[in-house]
């Protein structure tokens, strides 16, 4: 692995006056490449200043979608200090299966925690206090300067840290039913960069009726929020407290955060 340092850290926001950071607007001062090729196959890892790539106008990515993406929280433990990543290894089998389902290279899950690991090191000063945590996204992508649509022979994974403050808001939430994004043996339950982007005109629509979520239908069954898996709480006709959830099969995201509550009712 080749780290090279970033000379001119960025201005951090000022807490104190206010400032926070939110979901997706703010990245530390570094990032993370590795370039495949199947010819050579995977390079070393690369550490450097966080910033644009170069990638040919032609690159498949560009015209159709070959891309998948994975994310984790990185917390600071508030015991020992040290930086702890919220169920890596589920993450990462997540990544790969995301990855399988594209035809996109396989990679060492190990090595690939080991390049978030060496990041996260350089860049943890980024977690000013126990209220905030770094989003780490990953990004698998075809860079093929080729035009048609095929398996890619040269990708690229790059890794990003984005500083966030833990905080809760209200939903208010519409169904949508002209778009159907979860349908079934479609792919809901991947993180493709095409799941999202043909659902903006229904975001759009939802948004200027004083709405600010989108919950998405199949057959009149409620399927996901806007990005999000739904859990509903009520109280059952016994007085039971139950959590519902839409089955995870194959129309719905079934992530490391979905899995974790799930897992964690087992213990009630």
């Amino acid at each position: 692995m080749s780290i090279v340092t970033n000379q001119s850290p960025k201005t951090k926001l000022d807490l104190d006056e206010g400032e926070k950071y939110h979901f997706g607007s703010h990245y530390t001062d570094h990032m993370f490449t590795v370039e495949w090729s199947f010819k050579n196959g995977w390079e070393a890892p690369k550490i450097r200043p966080y910033g644009p790539l170069a990638i040919p106008t032609s690159a498949t990515v560009l015209h159709y979608g070959i891309s998948c993406h994975e994310g984790a929280s990185i917390c600071r433990n508030k015991e020992t200090g040290k930086c702890q990543g919220f169920r890596l290894d589920t993450t990462m089998q997540d990544f790969e299966n995301v990855n399988t389902y594209l035809d996109l290279p396989p990679f060492d899950k190990n090595e690939l925690i080991d390049c978030v690991k060496k990041l996260v090191q350089l860049d943890s000063h980024w977690i000013p206090n126990d209220d905030h945590y770094l989003y780490l996204r990953l990004n698998h992508f075809s860079m093929d300067p080729t035009l048609g649509v095929k398996a890619a022979h040269n990708t690229m994974i790059t890794g990003i840290l984005n500083p966030v403050m833990f905080s809760e808001h209200s939903l208010r939430s519409k169904c949508a039913f002209r778009v159907h994004r979860n349908w079934p043996l479609g792919h809901a339950s991947m993180r493709l960069a095409g799941n999202f982007g043909p659902v903006l005109p229904s975001l759009k629509r939802i948004r200027s009726n004083g709405f600010n979520s989108c919950i998405w239908m199949v057959d009149d069954y409620m399927k996901e929020l806007t990005t999000m898996n739904i859990f509903v709480l009520h109280k059952s006709r016994h007085g039971v407290l139950e959590l519902i959830t839409p089955p995870a099969d194959g129309t719905v995201y079934n992530g490391t955060m979905r899995k974790s509550i799930l897992s964690i009712l087992k213990d009630f």
